[in-house]
């Protein structure tokens, strides 16, 4: 950081003012009023020799000041763009510029040794007082390394202790990290030269120490929390027993769970969660519902605090769910075809669940089939295939005197007649495959009785299309709730 002289210069002849609050500079302070052209000192511009070990710190803070800024911001700008290799990137163009700074420095260095090598140019320098080295300051580059090492620390520990934090905070305290190690470096460049040169490396060895000792913490907080396995890792242990050489390599990576032994739960330091059933491994969930994303790389591509146009870009558009989670505060977006389950808080995906291969279950038929499906028997083909695919859920059966029910779960419940023939299929709200007539449980009524025409009846909660088969029940909201096929008349 370059030290501004905060004083107005005058010409001692003709009382012209030749610069106000100039920047010190290599080079030659003898020089002759722009106005009058009678001598005046420059006292701003000094030879490099008679720069003191602060100065000339100072002097490689100003060559290394724009080449980290700029790499400052290509690495944020291309953090927030979600680019790849921001890090390395910003590295490159800092680089690049402190190779283009310091040589312009260098070059400024060598014109002042080749002036000083004039005795006739040192003597008039000496008699006009100039050739003074004024007593190092160091303490400043000390406070700068102090402050910036500051800033990644606190960063550092609200993401990797605290760790629960909203998505601002989460961006914040990224760029914290950049932010504040860019100081620190900066501080450094000023720092270890000068400190070499007064042969004085208390202070160096104490900054040093520092950033080892805040290092060190954070090394072992980060070892105890363990790795933040990708998504594709985690994905290849669906299947897998609990007690195999894969799931017990993960659990080393994954470090020390709170709260048990095992995979199986929740891992609060990754915000990580694994389902296990008879000892194997059937889902996990990278994240919550809450607050914090999961610490390290979501599968298919998906990114911590993607919004649901990104999601439907990367995955395609959900069984269910639909951009009206940008509208509200909770969503889920299903896709049962791979045994996924994109969970939104706010408008932004916080958590991802992914069933094993095993418990996926098989599509549901389509829309046209389940209509066709009163006067069919149990065993044929699309019943099965509606069967199959609400297999995981819990079946009851109810018997009377004009046949049976059989429901499975809160999906769907179908109707029997004496002849075990099917008289009516109920269509709940959790049932994922495509609704007849092209509704959607999204739909309100207008949207229905714009696909089915007009009711016949219509009431407070109910629209009903017997030539179609149809009768819709609605929220108090005005969605669709149940859909019950029956015989079309």
């Amino acid at each position: 950081m370059a030290r501004i002289v905060r004083i107005t210069y005058s010409c001692k002849a003709c009382g012209k003012v030749i610069a106000v609050n100039p920047w010190q500079s290599i080079g030659n302070p003898l020089r002759s009023c722009p106005s009058c052209g009678a001598p005046a000192i420059y006292s701003w511009f000094k030879e490099w020799e008679f720069f003191s070990s602060s100065e000339r710190s100072e002097a490689y803070m100003n060559a290394s000041a724009i080449p980290l800024l700029v790499g400052l911001i290509v690495g944020i700008g291309m953090t927030w763009a979600e680019l790849p290799y921001a890090l390395p990137a910003a590295a490159v163009t800092a680089i690049i510029g402190l190779a283009i700074g310091f040589g312009r420095l260098r070059a400024q260095i060598a014109e002042s040794n080749q002036r000083l090598a004039n005795p006739t140019y040192r003597q008039q320098l000496r008699q006009a007082n100039q050739d003074v080295v004024a007593p190092p300051e160091l303490n400043m580059f000390v406070l700068v390394c102090v402050f910036g090492l500051a800033v990644v620390a606190a960063c550092l520990w609200m993401l990797i202790v605290v760790a629960d934090l909203s998505e601002g905070l989460w961006i914040i305290m990224q760029l914290g990290v950049f932010v504040g190690g860019a100081i620190l470096l900066w501080g450094l460049i000023a720092l270890v030269p000068a400190c070499l040169a007064e042969r004085s490396i208390i202070r160096p060895i104490l900054v040093l120490a520092l950033i080892a000792g805040i290092a060190g913490f954070f090394w072992s907080r980060y070892r105890e929390r363990g790795d933040a396995l990708s998504g594709e890792e985690l994905l290849a242990l669906l299947d897998k027993q609990e007690n195999s050489s894969e799931v017990n390599a993960a659990i080393e990576r994954l470090g020390k769970r709170k709260g048990g032994a095992g995979i199986g739960g929740e891992w609060p330091q990754h915000n990580l969660r694994f389902g296990l059933d008879q000892g194997v491994v059937t889902s996990v969930r990278f994240g919550n519902t809450a607050q914090s994303p999961y610490a390290g790389t979501l599968p298919y591509g998906l990114r911590n605090f993607d919004d649901p146009p990104k999601v439907r870009e990367k995955l395609g558009s959900p069984r269910r769910g639909s951009d009206r989670s940008t509208q509200g505060t909770f969503d889920i977006w299903q896709y049962p075809e791979r045994g996924v389950n994109v969970i939104f808080s706010g408008g932004r995906l916080f958590a991802v669940e992914v069933v094993a291969p095993s418990r996926v279950m098989p599509p549901p038929p389509s829309a046209d089939a389940v209509w066709n499906l009163p006067g069919r028997d149990a065993q044929h083909a699309d019943f099965v295939a509606l069967r199959k695919n609400v297999a995981d859920q819990t079946l009851r059966e109810h018997k009377f005197d004009q046949g049976k029910t059989q429901r499975w779960g809160d999906t769907i419940e179908v109707r029997f007649d004496k002849s075990d023939k099917i008289s009516e299929v109920h269509l709940f709200e959790r049932y994922l495959g495509d609704l007849p007539g092209g509704i959607t449980f999204e739909s309100n009524r207008e949207a229905v009785r714009k696909k089915l025409g007009s009711p016949s009846p219509a009431k407070e909660f109910t629209d009903e299309f017997p030539e179609k088969g149809l009768l819709i029940r609605y929220t108090s909201k005005d969605s669709v709730y149940t859909v019950t096929v029956s015989a079309k008349k």
